[in-house]
């Protein structure tokens, strides 16, 4: 059983024989119970304004800010960060794809937007 302290708005919890845990959301907070009754819990209270900077808890940046955070990090140490532009361009001729073939009621196959282009 969680602890009321535990209580939040949206929470995902994971029940197992070696114990248990809980992520919440809102809270940017992770708890632990382990299997003899240890609790940890572990917050980042200290970067609620850094995940939530837009309207209070309304709006949430957080993925979009941990990409950033992994993208300058790639970028200063000269690893590729993924995706990668091939990755891009790849996602971006799905979509013309798509777009083709809700204009013309025909399957289009990504390779022939490729082509198109010369990608």
């Amino acid at each position: 059983m969680q602890p009321n302290t535990r209580d939040s708005e949206m929470s995902c919890i994971l029940r197992g024989t070696e114990g248990c845990s809980q992520a919440d959301y809102m809270d940017l907070r992770y708890a632990i119970t382990t299997n003899t009754g240890d609790e940890i819990i572990q917050t980042w209270e200290h970067k609620l304004k850094h995940y939530f900077r837009f309207e209070g808890k309304s709006h949430h940046a957080g993925e979009y800010q941990n990409y950033l955070d992994y993208f300058a990090t790639c970028l200063e140490s000269g690893q590729t960060a993924y995706p990668d532009i091939r990755e891009g361009i790849g996602t971006v001729a799905l979509l013309q794809s798509m777009d083709k073939s809700l204009q013309t009621g025909q399957p289009v196959k990504v390779q022939e937007v490729l082509r198109e282009h010369g990608l």
